[in-house]
């Protein structure tokens, strides 16, 4: 079998043009204080939080979450901003989990890494070269973090693959009462993969991983009638496939 196709078609609307494809990814670190605004990386979506966290541990967590239900607040947690929807838009309290990015356990014989939710794909691809493993699939940027990419439906493309939030084999979260809790049965597992923060805070997750593997990427410049035509094509012909239209 040889190595994997990754085709990227941008299409022009007109038959001579340049189109750039890979644009600059903005800095996604969080930087919002209490009281300032917060957008996405669209910057269609705002909110000014009153509260803004950035725990190191469960344990604040948990606190956090027991002080806000007994005032009644609410609660949204953010990672890179890449959703581009209001989802995490909040007048109360703004959780973002970039401290909590640690690993927590890599099993290589069973291909399953336990990481912090706060964890970003750019350090997750790393850790997982380093042993010889990979994701199955990925979203477009490395920016997300774990925790944000399961809850969003974060997916790649490719008619064998499915998105991340299918990747989790358990999960831990601190539900809204402020209780630490593990999720791995059948019966439940689907509902917390892909839940948008509706039922807690993830706080670690387990992934389902693959061996490491080479991609060869190829990019194709057409008009939008022949993309129309060649489309059901490329996408059989080739393991991962993105339409750009410009």
């Amino acid at each position: 079998m040889g190595v994997p196709i990754f085709q990227i078609t941008v299409v022009l609307l007109v038959s001579i043009g340049i189109a750039i494809f890979l644009l600059p990814v903005p800095d996604s670190t969080f930087k919002t204080k209490p009281g300032e605004e917060w957008r996405d990386y669209s910057l269609l979506h705002k909110c000014t939080p009153k509260h803004v966290h950035q725990p190191k541990t469960v344990e604040e967590i948990v606190d956090i979450v027991k002080v806000a239900y007994q005032k009644g607040e609410k609660i949204r947690v953010v990672g890179a901003g890449f959703s581009m929807s209001p989802i995490a838009l909040t007048s109360d309290h703004m959780i973002n989990l970039d401290f909590l990015n640690k690993v927590v356990v890599i099993n290589k014989e069973k291909k399953t890494i336990t990481v912090e939710a706060g964890m970003r794909f750019k350090d997750l691809h790393e850790i997982l070269a380093e042993n010889s493993l990979s994701m199955p699939n990925v979203g477009s940027v490395s920016e997300y973090s774990v925790g944000g990419a399961i809850s969003t439906g974060t997916h790649g493309t490719g008619t064998q693959y499915q998105s991340v939030s299918n990747m989790v084999l358990s999960m831990e979260l601190v539900n809204g009462l402020g209780e630490i809790v593990t999720i791995s049965e059948p019966t439940l597992l689907p509902a917390a993969r892909l839940a948008l923060g509706a039922l807690g805070i993830i706080t670690r997750v387990t992934l389902q991983l693959v061996d490491a593997r080479d991609i060869r990427r190829e990019e194709t410049i057409m008009r939008l009638d022949l993309m129309r035509d060649h489309f059901f094509t490329k996408v059989q012909m080739n393991e991962h496939c993105i339409f750009c239209y410009f």
